[in-house]
């Protein structure tokens, strides 16, 4: 045989033994590495996934969670999350007492959200209701007492409490009532207003004032007590039932307290939407006594703001 072609099958058999080596070794080598990190890249995200498992029933909570309701509920600090706020069951109720209620989802509200009462009235310590004077809860109804000689507004019959607009006068005499607490109007706010409403206490620019007590010489009718008001923040919002009614004042024979003002709803909606639901924000009605009543407490309003892409308060 001669040099030239033993020299190319030389060559020839060290292409196949290369070409075999690549075909055997390396090639399965690169495509297991491959595949193990494809399954480890979607091991480790769902992991990440699953970590992040709903909140029940907190009193309180600030976190990523979504955060259920499905057992009556009595807040002691705001719910702020940057998942959905879900209140499950029609039979739940969620008592706010004037916290927060922040999702960056979804707020659905399936049950009742309230407020409780804000222990404002006019009593034996202070006639007068309570003031509440930047809210857009309803202000407060006076007081009535029968005899002792004073005239109306005086040291017997309590004023109701102020917000935004004055609370009722007094009133003495037969067949008199105290005056009626004013309903706040509807206002035009900005991220800016609403971020510092928050920082300073959303729950002053809400809470129904306090209805005005009365005494007749000797024998004492407190007045009631305004609401905590309700604030809602999420992109989208489905905000069934809500109440904030205010607590109707004593009756007495000769005196009678007049009722407390209804809190303020607040519903901050980004583009998620706005779904509206059944507001009760009245105040609480007057005392009745024998010859006379305690003024009624005026309405919260129901303040509805758009805040686009960017909520007031973040999450």
């Amino acid at each position: 045989m001669a040099n030239g072609t033993k020299l190319l099958l030389y060559i020839a058999c060290i292409v196949i033994v290369i070409l075999l080596l690549y075909i055997i070794v390396i090639k399965p080598h690169n495509i297991t590495s491959s595949s193990t990190t494809t399954i480890n890249y979607s091991s480790t995200q769902n992991q990440s996934i699953n970590t992040i498992q709903p909140v029940y029933n907190p009193t309180s909570y600030k976190g990523q969670a979504p955060v259920i309701f499905t057992n009556t509920t009595i807040l002691t600090g705001d719910i702020v999350t940057t998942g959905n706020i879900t209140i499950l069951l029609r039979g739940v109720t969620l008592n706010t007492v004037g916290y927060s209620l922040i999702s960056g989802g979804t707020l659905n509200n399936q049950g009742t959200i309230i407020s409780s009462l804000a222990g404002n009235g006019g009593s034996s310590t202070n006639q007068n209701g309570g003031n509440m004077p930047y809210s857009y809860g309803g202000s407060g109804g006076g007081g009535w007492a029968y005899g002792c000689g004073n005239a109306a507004g005086g040291n017997n019959e309590g004023i109701g409490g102020n917000t935004q607009v004055a609370g009722g006068k007094g009133a003495t005499g037969f067949n008199a009532g105290g005056g009626g607490g004013a309903s706040t109007n509807q206002s035009t706010l900005t991220n800016l207003q609403v971020q510092t409403m928050y920082n300073n206490g959303m729950a002053q620019y809400l809470e129904g004032a306090g209805g005005g007590a009365a005494t007749n010489c000797d024998t004492l009718a407190n007045g009631g007590s305004g609401s905590f008001g309700v604030y809602i923040q999420a992109t989208n919002v489905i905000a069934g039932n809500i109440n904030t009614v205010g607590q109707s004042g004593n009756g007495g024979n000769e005196e009678a307290g007049g009722g407390g003002g209804g809190g303020a709803i607040f519903i901050s909606y980004g583009n998620g939407g706005y779904q509206a639901g059944f507001y009760n924000t009245t105040g609480g009605g007057g005392g009745t006594g024998l010859y006379g009543k305690g003024g009624a407490g005026g309405s919260g309003a129901v303040l509805v703001y758009n805040y686009g892409r960017s909520p007031p308060i973040s999450t």
